[in-house]
């Protein structure tokens, strides 16, 4: 069993390294974590951490794990490339005028070989807003999500089947 953290920022497992078990297995997934911590929500679009956040002032040292995230928000490069990114993410959702996180979590049950996204919320409100993004996957049409992806810039590159044909084609290995 194997539940993998999908979102727009995190796609190599299920984009890549999954692909072939979709149709070989007719496996579907269930996946976590379509707002990356809350980064793809549009909460983190600024330049600051919003102090009501889950990593705002007021929770600064309740948690390292909080910690930590501060650490990168504030310092680390890779978080800084993601928060560029949520920020073009968030104008595609302003045009579509829907809530950013909803249009995450919309693009990540687009994707024909998900079948579950676990969502999380700190706030009851928030559950009603990510359960609204099933009224935003139609709204993802082709153009939309050609213009996400060149939005995004990280869509994973399949490597080559071994020898360029499936495995199952070689036949059983005697030895």
């Amino acid at each position: 069993m194997e539940q993998p953290q999908y979102n727009m920022l995190t796609r190599d497992k299920v984009e890549k390294e999954f692909h072939e078990l979709y149709s070989r297995h007719g496996m579907g997934l269930t996946t976590f974590s379509p707002l990356k911590l809350g980064v793809l929500s549009g909460k983190y679009n600024g330049t600051t951490i919003p102090a009501d956040s889950r990593f705002g002032e007021a929770n600064k040292s309740a948690d390292p794990f909080i910690s930590f995230f501060r650490e990168k928000f504030e310092n680390d490069a890779e978080m800084k490339r993601n928060l560029a990114t949520t920020q073009k993410i968030g104008e595609i959702a302003k045009e579509l005028e829907v809530p950013q996180a909803q249009l995450a979590i919309a693009w990540a049950l687009k994707n024909k070989n998900v079948s579950t996204v676990i969502t999380g919320a700190s706030r009851p409100e928030q559950v009603v807003q990510n359960i609204g993004a099933i009224a935003v996957v139609d709204k993802l049409t082709p153009e939309i999500m050609e213009r996400i992806e060149e939005a995004l810039g990280n869509a994973p590159v399949r490597e080559q089947l071994r020898y360029g044909v499936p495995p199952e084609s070689l036949g059983v290995l005697r030895s």
